[in-house]
Order: C-alpha cells, then sequence, then structure tokens
C-alpha cells in the first residue's frame, strides 16, 4: 500500500462523539494533520483543550493479534491552565483493520488546596488489538 493508500474507518460513533473535529480522516496521507478534538471554557470563552493528529510515518508493528504495517498518528493535546501543559500519545491504524495499537504518556498534575502542594504522577497506558475476525 502506497503511503497516499486510502483507508476508511467506518465506525460511525466515533464521528457523533466529536461532531465537528474528525476522529480519523478517510485518507491518510503521512505528514497531514487536523484537529482531533478541541473543548472551549465558555465561561472564560476561551480554549481549554485542543488535541492535534498528525500522520508521521508508517511501521511495522507486532500487537497480539499479529503483524502490521501501520500509519503513525501523532496525538498532541494542549491543556492551555494555567499551567499549560502537553501530552502525547501515538495511534496505529492498519488499512481495512482500523486501531490496532494506542500508546499514551503523560504526566498529570494535581493541587490540593488543602495541603496548598501538587502532586505529579506518570501514567502510560498501551491498549493494544488483541484479535480480529472478518465476517464473510
Amino acid at each position: 500500500m502506497a503511503n497516499d493508500a486510502v483507508m476508511v474507518v467506518t465506525p460511525q460513533e466515533w464521528q457523533n462523539i466529536i461532531s465537528d473535529a474528525p476522529y480519523i480522516k478517510n485518507t491518510l496521507r503521512i505528514n497531514d494533520s487536523w484537529v482531533r478534538s478541541k473543548f472551549v471554557d465558555t465561561s472564560a470563552n476561551k480554549e481549554s483543550i485542543e488535541t492535534i493528529a498528525k500522520v508521521v510515518g508508517k511501521e511495522n508493528i507486532v500487537v497480539s493479534a499479529g503483524a502490521f504495517t501501520a500509519f503513525k498518528i501523532k496525538l498532541t493535546t494542549y491543556h492551555h491552565n494555567p499551567d499549560y501543559t502537553i501530552d502525547n500519545g501515538y495511534e496505529y491504524f492498519v488499512h481495512n483493520v482500523g486501531l490496532v495499537l494506542k500508546e499514551l504518556d503523560m504526566v498529570v498534575y494535581q493541587w490540593n488546596s488543602s495541603t496548598n502542594s501538587t502532586i505529579n504522577y506518570r501514567i502510560i497506558i498501551r491498549t493494544e488489538l488483541v484479535s480480529y475476525h472478518f465476517v464473510q
């Protein structure tokens, strides 16, 4: 499959969740980017959280369901708060299969007003496809 091959992702509920921003584009090309999601704080009339998706390449990956050549999509989430944090993650989409791997690595800051302190902790998440079967 060429880098500009068409990959169709069909779960309509993804689009219904974020109706104004595509979860995944129907056509994936390396270096394409789009706004995956955006949350606007209407009380302050400013952006609070925004996630940008960018196709950064294709990779051969292995998950429990098998070995695949997948489009690698980098997700960068900007938290426009007083601390301004950035989270990064990757999703791997395979033509005619869909999402096969999702990896997130983020640091979370939690303010505790009673102790006047900030708690920092790191979250690493890996979700992968373990099996699949296409009904004929």
